[in-house]
């Protein structure tokens, strides 16, 4: 079968057609042919947003006063970050025991 994308008839448009002549092929005998429905159907399941939904109830309640306190101070210019507790913290995240016990 031969198919001329710029003939946009010469493009099959269902899957029950019959084959063609020259294609050795014996003819499908079908009375009404089932046109090809294309799509797409994308959704989250049920269960998708149930576990979103736990993981959202497991978070740690957000300490507004907490927040509120390390914002005034970075404002204000009074917050100062310990750099070495920093880089041994970023450290034992990445390399976890190895690291820590190299310090």
């Amino acid at each position: 079968m031969t198919v001329n994308l710029s003939n946009p008839n010469s493009i099959p448009k269902t899957l029950d057609s019959p084959a063609a002549p020259e294609s050795g092929l014996p003819a499908r005998s079908s009375t009404t042919p089932q046109p090809v429905a294309d799509g797409l159907n994308v959704s989250l399941s049920g269960q998708s947003v149930q576990q979103l939904q736990s993981s959202l109830q497991n978070l740690p309640p957000i300490r507004k006063h907490r927040v509120e306190a390390l914002r005034q101070a970075i404002q204000s210019g009074k917050f100062t970050v310990n750099q070495q507790k920093l880089a041994n913290t970023m450290g034992a995240d990445l390399f976890g025991a190895a690291f820590s016990s190299t310090k």
